[in-house]
């Protein structure tokens, strides 16, 4: 993947904070900040989504919201992750990010 370089400016205590989760998970800073901002944007492209599907169908009945919560509760989403299976996907994901990694900083 081509990496474009540019110069942004950050409070000092978020790129301390942002230094910190880097060096926790492994991978360089600038890859965090990547990964980062790739979510921050996937999540606001869906909140843009769920807003054209409301303004265009109308909001969900709440027979419809609850099921939809009942299928999030059974499927585990919200519920706290026990600290071994947590330790594993980090274990995991970090060997996946070093395999993909072209150490870039």
């Amino acid at each position: 993947m081509a990496a474009e370089k540019l110069s942004i400016s950050f409070d000092p205590e978020t790129i301390d904070r942002a230094r910190r989760a880097a060096s926790r998970r492994g991978m360089a800073l600038s890859t965090w900040i990547d990964r980062a901002a790739r979510r921050e944007a996937d999540l606001d492209e869906a909140r843009a989504a769920l807003e054209a599907q409301f303004a265009e169908h109308g909001e969900p009945e709440e027979d419809v919201r609850a099921a939809a919560r009942e299928a999030l509760a059974a499927a585990g989403v919200g519920r706290p992750e026990p600290g071994a299976d947590t330790a594993a996907r980090r274990k995991g994901l970090n060997r996946l990010d070093a395999l993909s990694s072209d150490g870039e900083e």
